[in-house]
């Protein structure tokens, strides 16, 4: 009995930790790049907006900007309550939308918390979409003090790309994987 239990950790113990260093194949001589770029940013917009929070940061668009960009098919949010009726919702009310309530947008418990990380997932590449462009501002939770540009470090690792928004001192305010090999 206990040569069949350290069998099957030794094979478990392969596979948790061989299998995934197997899965990436990379060029010889590949090496990590990062393109940065300064993107300019506006000042919180007048309008209706959303608002995420991530990092020490708020990030806000507008939601019309949002709601155009949520509409694309490879973005689009399928949750039981929609997310652009919640926004629409909160339009007619002269209200922005924080992202942090969205696990209140359905009554069931479970699928709140799947259908809010699901979103969430989805909206951070919308805004990130939308902070490349320029059309989102960054206010510093801390300071209460709207950013005026980010850095965009547009990088390639190994075996993933992404992009990562960063104030000019180094934090990040964002950060998203695009794609992993």
């Amino acid at each position: 009995m206990v040569d069949v239990l350290l069998r099957w950790a030794t094979l478990f113990g392969i596979a948790a930790f061989a299998l995934p260093a197997w899965a990436c194949f990379p060029a010889p001589g590949a090496k990590p790049t990062h393109a940065i770029s300064v993107v300019e940013l506006p000042r919180a917009a007048i309008g209706i907006g959303v608002v995420l929070q991530s990092e020490g940061y708020a990030v806000r668009v507008l939601a019309n900007d949002l709601a155009s960009l949520l509409s694309k098919e490879q973005v689009s949010i399928a949750s039981p309550n929609d997310l652009s009726k919640a926004v629409r919702s909160k339009m007619a009310l002269g209200e922005d939308f924080d992202t942090r309530h969205l696990p209140a947008l359905s009554s069931d418990p479970e699928t709140q918390r799947w259908a809010a990380k699901q979103a969430i997932l989805k909206l951070r590449y919308a805004f990130a979409s939308l902070l490349e462009q320029g059309k989102a501002s960054v206010t510093d939770l801390s300071s209460h003090r709207d950013l005026s540009q980010i850095k965009l470090d547009r990088y390639t690792d190994i075996c993933s790309r992404g992009r990562s928004f960063k104030t000019p001192d180094g934090k990040v305010v964002l950060h998203v994987v695009d794609a992993i090999s």
